[in-house]
């Protein structure tokens, strides 16, 4: 059985575990709402190309980051170069 304290470090590692899948989400759905366009406008390689290098400047971000808050733009740029990515029919 955990203790009180192991319970509450768990649960705090939980709770920014929902947070940055929350936040991966966000940044998907926003890119999902104008990624149509984008690749109408620039084509299909090119926006898989865009979507790759925003997923690693944004993991770059996440990884660098001094604390979890300061991560949490990083994971939404990963989120929004995933969605990009994902989708691709090329």
């Amino acid at each position: 059985m955990m203790t009180p304290a192991w319970w509450a470090l768990v649960s705090r590692f939980f709770l920014h575990g929902l947070i940055v899948v929350n936040v991966v989400n966000v940044g998907m759905a926003g890119f999902r709402l104008i990624g149509d366009a984008i690749t109408k406008r620039i084509g299909p390689v090119r926006t898989l190309r865009a979507g790759a290098l925003l997923t690693a400047m944004g993991l770059t971000l996440a990884l660098t980051a001094t604390s979890a808050t300061a991560a949490l733009p990083g994971f939404a740029l990963t989120g929004a170069g995933f969605s990009a990515i994902v989708p691709s029919k090329t």
